[in-house]
């Protein structure tokens, strides 16, 4: 994709596609446990929907500064990981029941 004046929208998601569904094969990767548990509340953590706007910011940030590689990729996982978990704890802490449109982790599976 040339870029010609600016870039809006789906456009930026679309600079780093490829990138962002190696973070998400990383993210499952990571999150798959022989405890049965934390790869169920895992998966549907992330089954629930999220841009993503995190690790497309890191990927894009990378490519700027002329990195192309798996560190990019690996470092775009583990950000939308560190956010994933402020989720669950703000969950926990606010005693909240849903988490865009769907039952949060803590209700689901009696955190706390």
């Amino acid at each position: 994709m040339a870029l010609t004046g600016h870039v809006v929208g789906k456009e930026v998601f679309e600079l780093v596609r490829a990138d962002l569904e190696r973070v998400e094969d990383v993210l499952v990767q990571q999150t798959t446990s022989p405890a049965r548990p934390i790869t169920e509340i895992s998966r549907y953590l992330h089954g629930n929907g999220g841009k993503r706007l995190r690790p497309a910011l890191v990927l894009l940030s990378a490519r700027l500064c002329g990195y192309e590689g798996p560190a990019a990729v690996h470092l775009g996982a583990v950000v939308e990981l560190i956010h994933t978990s402020t989720l669950i704890h703000d969950d926990v802490i606010d005693e909240s029941d849903t988490r865009r449109g769907h039952p949060s982790a803590n209700v689901r599976w009696e955190i706390m």
